[in-house]
């Protein structure tokens, strides 16, 4: 590793709500970083678990350590008092059930360093069952990837998303940036959109230096909630004009036409198991027509 000549103070922010199996592990990624100018903002979110205790230890252990207490507003609300409390130059999101590489902050410093100017440095992930050391490929190779705004609003969820804790990002950014708190979903959506618009200069780092935990429960098995968010998020964007012009029509068609009908179907099959042979009986039929047609 090259020599870093300036260190600035880097604010990692640790949104956590009844996330206490799993937060020990996510402090500790944090504490084993060979860059070691950072504070962690540990915000409670209401919980009702241990995790207040499991924070109050970390802070009486390690001064870096700071525990924020707040009512319950949901991930959004706590990752905002964490960017309202932040004193770093730059700033690392980090879920309470993920963790990071102890080589994160410095190779992201090192890149950032390079040009004052660079918003945000993105490093590749991997993906890692309930027992973290149970590692598995992740859903999706950033390295392939070509980052611009028009491919975060057209191919989000399509093929492609970007963890929050990929990222290592300048503050300057979140002087007028913070997290949509309206939303019931896909906050991580609206703001890398923002963040693109702002600027598509971006340093990559083709390392999994993000340790994405996947689960089983939650939004992304339950397709009603997921159908109402997207439409929802659609209204979002369309009201907060957060793109305009060519681009804001090319993903309303996307929304309207691949992602609403698919989850709209997806949704049924769930709720209504039955639907799903008439669905499949559809396209069969359909197969058939279009075979005969060209038979004749």
């Amino acid at each position: 590793m090259s020599e870093i000549v300036d260190f600035p103070l880097i604010s990692i922010i640790v949104p956590c709500y009844n996330q206490g199996e799993y937060l020990n592990e996510s402090l500790s990624s944090i504490e084993s970083q060979t860059y070691e100018n950072w504070e962690c903002l540990i915000i409670n979110d209401g919980s009702t678990d241990n995790s207040a205790n499991i924070a109050e230890a970390w802070c009486k252990k390690d001064q870096r350590f700071i525990c924020c207490e707040k009512k319950n507003g949901g991930l959004s609300s706590a990752r905002n008092v964490g960017l309202d409390r932040a004193r770093g130059k730059y700033i690392q999101f980090l879920d309470a059930d993920d963790v990071i590489e102890r080589g994160k902050l410095e190779l992201s410093v090192q890149e950032l360093a390079k040009d004052d100017n660079l918003r945000v440095v993105i490093s590749n992930f991997e993906g890692a069952l309930k027992v973290m050391s149970q590692r598995m490929p992740p859903y999706c190779d950033l390295s392939v990837v070509k980052f611009s705004l028009r491919t975060i609003v057209l191919n989000w969820d399509r093929g492609f998303t970007i963890p929050i804790h990929c990222g290592v990002f300048h503050f300057d950014f979140f002087k007028s940036f913070r997290f949509n708190e309206t939303l019931m979903a896909l906050e991580d959506w609206d703001f890398w959109i923002r963040l693109f618009k702002e600027s598509e200069s971006y340093a990559f780092i083709d390392m999994p230096l993000a340790i994405y935990r996947q689960h089983n429960a939650g939004m992304s098995k339950n397709f009603g909630k997921m159908y109402r968010a997207k439409r929802d998020f659609l209204q979002h964007i369309k009201s907060q004009k957060v793109i305009e012009g060519d681009l804001l029509s090319e993903f309303e068609e996307t929304m309207k036409n691949y992602w609403l009908p698919i989850l709209r179907i997806k949704y049924l099959e769930e709720r209504y198991p039955k639907i799903k042979h008439y669905f499949e009986l559809k396209k069969s039929i359909r197969l058939k027509l279009k075979l005969l047609w060209k038979e004749s």
